[in-house]
């Protein structure tokens, strides 16, 4: 059998949980030999993780050009509060007859006019259109830039939730093994009494199936150690056709404090997803106030300067005219009196808008008021439920070192050692996987309490975490483990 070893711990703080398999020199995660392993083998740290999260994950990736887009509209919006200028020449040859005074008649006059002329137009007042549109456009923008930090936030969460069970699914093939080879222990000793007739063919036959049942379940912890890898690698942005077994970098998740007695009414409001909602809400009623300004006069002013000439000539004479700049300046007041009320009703249908959008949002918050509950709920469930497997752990513990006194007093067996050994590899692992549900738990509530200010507990957490480091190991090493 061959597998993975990590050697020597890197990082090992006071936070680092008793129950994590860490022993002091090495670690080691054993594959099985007739199990052929798709892809390649990859160590994969948490941090690292994020950072291509962060920068190829295509939801991301999506929202951060819609950002860049709203933002060049909003711009675009914004133009129409400046004058704009236009500036137009023309050259144009001209054969016309010649006129009645000519001296030469049957006879066509040959020549050229041109024309030059600046425009200079200014809406003064559109009634609140420009304004209202800004606004609208100004709302966009910041609804996806809170649109992209609560989608940040909830892939982050994916993320370390996909991570906490790639991190299980190690501990749980660590156990199986470890299962195993006290099963096959169990089995050569019942081989032997099974020769000295102190024991039964359908015994032996049950210790068998039970080891069979074990590494039946190795192989779906397998299967689902490589679907937790594909999800990984869909997160990070991955193509599809690329298949790599992640191996953890970490002994845990990353903890974090979270605060009690959280007032969740007045926090939630500054919450991502509640900031889009509000956003929202604000577009609607800038179009309501968009639609106002048909009610409303539109003044404008625009100035005009204008140069003409002309040149005629033929045989028999030349005639050129050059006109002085005229200079026209214009002010106009337009003011709509009836549109067979349909500025009504689009003004209506615009108020209906904004009294939809504020009854989704209220709704919305409610549910996001409860699923922070629930968070805050699950956090402490969880956190009893780990105190309460530590406690067994600790039961188990005592039970195998009395199991070893009996066995040294003659009063119990190795089987019956190996059962309470088992038994405690068991409850280890329940204990870890209580453990990470906390961990994962309590980042789910400091999601919600911190809203946009999320991102630098990720960065503290990601920094300040245990690490080790993997090699291949040899099978004589995995056989020794």
């Amino acid at each position: 059998m061959s597998g993975l070893c990590g050697q020597g711990v890197v990082e090992v703080t006071a936070q680092t949980p008793p129950w994590v398999v860490a022993p002091a020199t090495s670690y080691c995660f054993p594959w099985p030999e007739k199990t052929e392993i798709p892809g390649h083998m990859e160590p994969l740290a948490l941090d690292q993780a994020w950072n291509l999260t962060e920068q190829f994950h295509p939801e991301l990736q999506v929202v951060r050009l819609e950002i860049a887009q709203k933002q060049e509209e909003w711009e675009a919006v914004k133009a129409a509060f400046w004058p704009t200028l236009d500036i137009t020449a023309y050259w144009e040859r001209v054969n016309v007859p010649s006129t009645p005074s000519s001296s030469v008649s049957n006879l066509n006059d040959e020549g050229w006019n041109a024309v030059a002329n600046w425009t200079l137009q200014w809406n003064l007042y559109s009634g609140g259109h420009d304004t209202a549109q800004s606004q609208k456009a100004d709302w966009a923008w910041q609804e996806q830039r809170w649109s992209y930090q609560d989608q940040r936030n909830q892939l982050f969460i994916q993320l370390i939730e996909n991570y906490g069970q790639l991190l299980l699914r190690w501990q749980q093939i660590r156990q199986n093994i470890l299962q195993q080879s006290l099963q096959k222990l169990r089995i050569e000793r019942a081989d032997l009494r099974l020769e000295q007739g102190e024991t039964t063919q359908q015994e032996m036959n049950l210790l068998k199936n039970e080891l069979l049942t074990q590494e039946i379940q190795m192989h779906e912890l397998q299967l689902q150690l490589l679907e937790l890898s594909q999800r990984l690698g869909q997160l990070m942005g991955r193509p599809l056709n690329t298949v790599a077994l992640f191996l953890p970098w970490e002994d845990t998740l990353p903890q974090i404090p979270v605060y009690s007695r959280v007032p969740w009414n007045s926090v939630l409001r500054h919450h991502p997803r509640y900031q889009v909602l509000h956003r929202q809400i604000q577009q609607t009623q800038a179009e309501v106030d968009r639609l106002e300004a048909p009610f409303r006069p539109n003044v404008n002013f625009s100035a005009t300067e204008e140069w003409e000439g002309e040149h005629r000539e033929n045989p028999t004479r030349s005639v050129e005219n050059l006109q002085a700049a005229r200079l026209r300046l214009r002010l106009t007041v337009t003011q709509s009196l009836f549109a067979g009320g349909k500025d009504r009703a689009n003004r209506r249908a615009a108020q209906i808008a904004v009294e939809k959008a504020q009854l989704q949002a209220s709704l919305a918050f409610q549910q996001l008021l409860q699923e922070a509950q629930q968070a805050e709920k699950l956090a402490g469930v969880q956190t009893q439920v780990l105190k309460n497997k530590q406690k067994l752990l600790l039961q188990l513990g005592e039970n195998r070192r009395l199991t070893e006194s009996l066995i040294e007093g003659g009063y119990a067996d190795r089987d019956q050692l190996e059962l309470v050994q088992s038994r405690w590899l068991v409850t280890r692992t329940e204990v870890y996987e209580a453990d990470l549900q906390k961990r994962l738990q309590q980042w789910k509530v400091l999601a919600f309490q911190q809203g946009r200010e999320f991102e630098p507990h990720i960065a503290y957490a990601l920094k300040n975490r245990t690490t080790r480091t993997w090699h291949t190991c040899s099978d004589t090493e995995s056989s020794n483990r």
